[in-house]
């Protein structure tokens, strides 16, 4: 059997800053989108066709720290807008570790980005640190928001509109011109799809411009 297909994602990067005397006991640092106000709530939108790889790097400025070694523990998640306790382990299907990089100090967790319905939820993770030699975890605890936009879903979309569209000016092509010919239909069929592609695609634009 050949290796498996890595999944195609957009890259994320986001600096994990430890602060471990104070309250919160990190923060976020990154150029990827967060919510209004809150720097560690990561908005998450127009991922590639497998979604998204979040690739979290560790700063620990007493350099005792890491992810670990065991990917079950460094992230805790699940599908509800709270995060996971301490005692509270397990991975949601679609926000799942993937890997180690940096000999524990970056963690990849791969983000689906395919809520149920396609509407935008809200959930809850926990990421995990450890020190060298002991067996409790610090609980690190932002939260994140899924859309589904990822590439794959907005060229389903698209196809959908035009099909739509193209079906609409066939109809209308029929109806105000009934001795039309095939190559007449065919022609409206193609003008409506267009059209209706064209203002998916318009709405798109504005809606993200204004997200």
């Amino acid at each position: 059997m050949g290796e498996a297909e890595m999944p195609k994602c957009k890259r994320v990067d986001v600096d994990v800053h430890l602060q471990v005397h104070d309250n919160p006991q990190f923060y976020f640092e990154t150029k990827w989108p967060t919510k209004s106000g809150k720097k560690d709530h990561l908005m998450f939108k127009n991922g590639a066709a497998d979604g998204f790889m979040v690739h979290y790097n560790l700063k620990d400025p007493d350099n005792v720290y890491s992810f670990g070694n065991d990917l079950q523990e460094a992230l805790y998640s699940t599908d509800q807008p709270v995060c996971p306790g301490p005692d509270e382990p397990g991975q949601w299907d679609q926000f799942q570790a993937y890997s180690f990089e940096q000999n524990g100090m970056t963690l990849v967790v791969w983000n689906k980005n395919d809520p149920k319905n396609g509407d935008p939820m809200d959930f809850g993770y926990a990421l995990r640190v450890i020190k060298a030699g002991d067996e409790k975890y610090l609980h690190l605890d932002p939260i994140g928001t899924n859309s589904n936009s990822n590439s794959k879903n907005v060229a389903l979309i698209a196809a959908g509109a035009f099909v739509v569209g193209a079906v609409l000016g066939a109809i209308a092509a029929d109806v105000a011109m009934p001795m039309a010919t095939t190559a007449r239909i065919a022609t409206a069929a193609l003008i409506g799809g267009v059209v209706a592609l064209g203002l998916y695609l318009f709405g798109s634009s504005r809606a993200a411009s204004a997200a």
